[in-house]
């Protein structure tokens, strides 16, 4: 049985699979207008794995 090696570990996955794109799963249109937004105001969380690994960083937003 193989080990992971570090969190960054990838060694495992089909090469094929890593080169796809993500894509994010779409939501049901009027779904988010209506859930109370005011429940996650002010409210932010980056997850730390993400912050600390060159590997998987999320994209950073453009500024229009």
């Amino acid at each position: 049985m193989d080990l992971k090696k570090s969190k960054e570990d990838v060694s495992n996955f089909d090469p094929e699979f890593l080169k796809e794109e993500p894509i994010l799963t779409p939501i049901e249109e009027g779904i988010l207008s209506m859930i109370n937004q005011d429940e996650f105001k002010n409210f932010s969380y980056t997850d730390p794995e993400l912050e600390s690994s060159p590997h998987l960083r999320a994209p950073t937003a453009l500024s229009p």
